[in-house]
């Protein structure tokens, strides 16, 4: 009897094996993972947007470089999410921010620092599932030597110091955009930053829900475009604003710098830091990086007094890295007050040839009295200019470069200042001429000639 069954046994074994094998590739029954062992299907999968978005030839593919999409909504990007563009200061630069830093203090204003840091740091396990050769390591210390560079300037808030664990709902899937949520949680921890204390002590102001708010910025933007197809939305729980107080009854003034994320209206930041702190929040920050964050306005309105504040907030991503030593250098001038105030100053005009690659300025005598110390005020007149490049010569026979790309305007002037000892000449030289190369303008209107003015003055 054993002889007969035994076929139809094994039979019965080969098709119920059979069956088994189709219904596991047709996701129609599953097994449980066993507690030891995770299970080992992705929980992403990538999905392909289309061949031209990762093409090298394409001109943005240089800011945003691969960009990955996943079946759960992620949107990332090779260089914004996943790398931090940033390199370490030399201790010159360094040195620079400790200046500016001082000078700041003189004026008895506090500088905070809010770097938020990419996605990749704030998601690291999702990322690990959607980019195989995700660098977390690497990662992890670009951003520290970041953090480390800008010690010299204030108080620094790490993200990753806030609380043990980040909540999962601080920035978008599909963009760098951190969520009203996110937006709130920044302010709050900010709050007990500035006021040290718990900023729910406070009790200033309540947020009630208010229906959603879409994701947009950017790498959306980007991705639709090139791909010619529209995503499909991401929505985020949004709030309304109520204070419980009309008055502000902090002795905080605050001025708000800061990219996207705290100029636009629609994350509510500069509301919800003047709500959770008490105080009045001036919201200098640019959504345009060649605004640099609002700085160079709201420095020029410290030194002329149109403004009186007792802290400063900036805000930035750190996947742009650090800002530019250049910057510092035209910042620490004007906290010096500038040219307007030594009343020996040196004042030379001339005309600078456009159709000519560089025009040389000769120093008069009386500006051989000035050393490493000095400051120079470049102005050109009439004309909006973008960046400029200068060779300065000294009477010890050494020569220095500088290029200065971040300028303000004043009355349809642009003016750039020159910090000499930032930009670490020799001592106890004299300047003897000044050569002005690629003046580039901020349109590309052409002019024979531009109108220029050159202020040397003593500096600290």
């Amino acid at each position: 009897m054993s002889n007969n069954l035994n076929p139809k046994f094994n039979y019965l074994k080969r098709v119920t094996s059979t069956l088994t094998i189709i219904l596991l590739c047709l996701g129609l029954i599953s097994f449980p993972a066993s507690s030891d062992t995770p299970p080992t299907y992705p929980i992403n999968t990538v999905v392909e947007l289309c061949d031209e978005i990762n093409e090298p030839s394409n001109v943005r593919f240089q800011r945003f470089g691969n960009v990955v999409k996943s079946n759960k909504g992620w949107l990332v990007s090779e260089k914004l999410d996943l790398q931090i563009d940033h390199n370490v200061l030399s201790q010159q630069e360094k040195n620079n921010l400790s200046r500016f830093a001082n000078l700041l203090q003189e004026r008895k204003i506090v500088l905070i620092l809010v770097p938020t840091p990419p996605r990749g740091l704030v998601f690291n396990d999702k990322m690990a599932t959607l980019v195989t050769d995700f660098d977390e390591n690497t990662l992890n210390t670009q951003f520290s030597r970041l953090l480390a560079d800008i010690k010299p300037l204030g108080k620094i808030i790490n993200t990753f110091d806030l609380a043990a664990k980040l909540p999962n709902n601080l920035f978008y899937k599909s963009s760098f955009d951190w969520t009203p949520s996110g937006a709130k949680w920044y302010t709050e921890k900010i709050a007990d930053f500035i006021t040290q204390s718990d900023s729910k002590n406070l009790a200033t102001f309540a947020a009630t829900p208010t229906g959603q708010l879409s994701a947009s910025g950017a790498i959306r933007s980007y991705a639709e475009s090139i791909c010619n197809f529209i995503l499909e939305p991401e929505y985020s729980a949004n709030f309304t604003i109520t204070k419980n107080s009309d008055k502000n009854s902090s002795a905080f003034n605050i001025a708000l710098l800061g990219d996207r994320l705290a100029q636009q209206e629609r994350f509510q930041f500069a509301e919800l830091l003047a709500a959770s702190t008490a105080s009045t929040v001036l919201n200098y920050a640019q959504s345009e990086s060649s605004h640099q964050w609002g700085w160079l306005q709201l420095i020029d309105d410290i030194v002329n007094k149109n403004v009186d504040v007792s802290t400063i907030v900036w805000q930035f991503q750190a996947n742009q890295g650090f800002a530019s030593n250049a910057l510092f250098r035209q910042l620490i001038a004007v906290l010096n007050e500038r040219c307007s105030i030594d009343t020996a100053t040196v004042d030379t005009s001339f005309a600078i040839n456009m159709n000519s690659p560089s025009t040389e300025v000769l120093m008069t005598n009386k500006a051989a009295r000035f050393s490493s110390s000095m400051m120079a005020e470049l102005t050109f007149i009439n004309a909006q200019v973008k960046s400029v490049e200068l060779k300065l010569w000294f009477d010890n026979g050494s020569d220095t470069k500088a290029s200065l790309s971040h300028a303000l305007q004043s009355a349809g002037d642009t003016l750039f200042y020159i910090d000499f000892l930032s930009l670490n000449v020799p001592k106890d030289v004299h300047l003897l001429a000044l050569e002005i190369n690629n003046t580039k303008l901020v349109t590309n209107t052409s002019r024979d000639s531009i109108n220029a003015e050159l202020k040397l003055c003593s500096g600290q």
